[in-house]
């Protein structure tokens, strides 16, 4: 296998024995929660299950357990170690990294027409079938991982992929005397037709409600959320009937969630986003005066440690983004221009493993200057991206009053449940 390639390099230096690496198989989450290959996931008839496969054992073995899977050398140390990576040295002028490129994953079997994919990732959203029963479902997934080795002067670079694969079975559930069931609405206990149409109708509604509120249709999902309650009121009037003209008819409604759900999770998101942006703009007018400092001291030498003060609490402030799928829907800032520069990152990334890179007083300086550039470039965007994020909040606060009065109907319905 091609880990061999790695092993070649510490050849000549005394090692310890490793564990052959596990083979590749495939983590599944549904819903956030891990299942096992050949695991059985129930699911409501109606309900959206979303799918994340990632590629396990393998090379993320490798980079996760290196003491376990690699055949380290004496004076092998490692750097970092992780799910997406690891770096290592063996000695002053050699060093590797390996580095995830690319997770993927392609979703098969009986629950084809309901399974939404994400179209280059290794994400997928499906919706339960309505009828009982078992469903077959099998991913296929992938993960690319990325190999650079510097050695005296030298660099080579390798491509690995790890395929797995992993079989499921959705059982679609149905508890016992349910007789309807949507993304949103269940009702179970005495049956009647004209209560599913409506029920029918409602979830209708609430779907409509919902893409409008993401378009920002306001004024018509106002509308809307009014004649939910209409559809509400009509619902009661038939249930009360239903009692009067049937002795024992009794009949158990459940809301879950609100039409307003994914709106309100772009607010949140925003508002993240919003916070998030004023503590980048105290980060990167501090690093780029760092850097100036830096840059003006003609006896400075360079070091990782000086590196990192100017680098990874960007990095650390990065993480707290939220990502695009957070905001279902347009993003009012490109968050790709967050991105330090890719030839910046990668003389930062050799410098860790290798300091030696930093006697390069020249190339350091260049570096360092881009490094700055690039923190000046994010302060002078503030203030218009700032305008932007708060721009798209203020056009989203009919999203408020619209949840709150969704949730007021819903759970005040008077003969319904209601969950969150």
């Amino acid at each position: 296998m091609r880990h061999l390639a790695l092993a070649s390099c510490l050849v000549a230096l005394p090692s310890f024995a490793a564990d052959p690496m596990p083979p590749a198989s495939v983590r599944l989450k549904v819903n956030g929660a891990v299942v096992e290959n050949g695991a059985k996931i129930p699911g409501r008839p109606g309900e959206k299950l979303s799918l994340e496969a990632k590629v396990f054992g393998a090379r993320r073995a490798w980079c996760m357990e290196p003491a376990r899977y690699a055949n380290m050398g004496r004076n092998t140390v490692i750097q970092t170690s992780g799910e997406d990576g690891l770096s290592f040295t063996t000695g002053p002028g050699f060093n590797g990294v390996w580095k995830l490129q690319s997770e993927t994953a392609a979703w098969y079997g009986q629950l084809g027409g309901d399974t939404v994919a994400s179209p280059k990732g290794n994400t997928a959203t499906v919706t339960v079938p309505a009828k009982p029963g078992t469903w077959s479902l099998q991913v296929k997934a992938a993960a690319t991982w990325h190999y650079d080795r510097y050695s005296q002067g030298n660099h080579v670079e390798q491509v690995e992929k790890n395929e797995a694969e992993g079989n499921y079975t959705l059982v679609v559930e149905q508890a016992e005397g349910t007789w309807f069931s949507s993304a949103n609405i269940t009702a179970s206990g005495s049956q009647d037709d004209d209560v599913r149409f409506r029920l029918q109708s409602l979830q209708q509604r609430f779907d409509l409600i919902s893409q409008q509120v993401l378009d920002g249709q306001f004024a018509l999902a106002e509308q809307n959320v009014a004649g939910l309650g209409e559809t509400l009121g009509t619902i009661k009037n038939r249930l009360e009937q239903l009692k009067k003209e049937k002795p024992g008819f009794a009949c158990t409604i459940t809301f879950i969630g609100s039409p307003v759900d994914k709106g309100m999770k772009r607010i949140a998101a925003l508002k993240t986003l919003a916070e998030q942006w004023k503590r980048m703009h105290l980060l990167v007018s501090g690093n780029g005066q760092d850097i100036n400092k830096m840059l003006l001291n003609t006896q400075m030498v360079f070091s990782n440690n000086i590196l990192k003060s100017v680098v990874k609490n960007y990095l650390d402030w990065g993480s707290g983004i939220p990502g695009v799928g957070d905001f279902f829907g347009s993003v009012p800032v490109n968050l790709q221009a967050l991105l330090i520069p890719a030839n910046v990152m990668d003389w930062y990334g050799n410098a860790e493993e290798d300091a030696s890179i930093l006697k390069n007083q020249a190339l350091a300086i260049k570096r360092m200057s881009e490094l700055r550039d690039f923190y000046q470039q994010r302060a002078a965007q503030f203030v218009e991206e700032s305008r932007k994020i708060h721009a798209d909040l203020d056009k989203n606060k009919p999203i408020t009053a619209l949840d709150a009065k969704a949730r007021g109907l819903l759970s005040g319905s008077g003969f319904a449940k209601w969950r969150p």
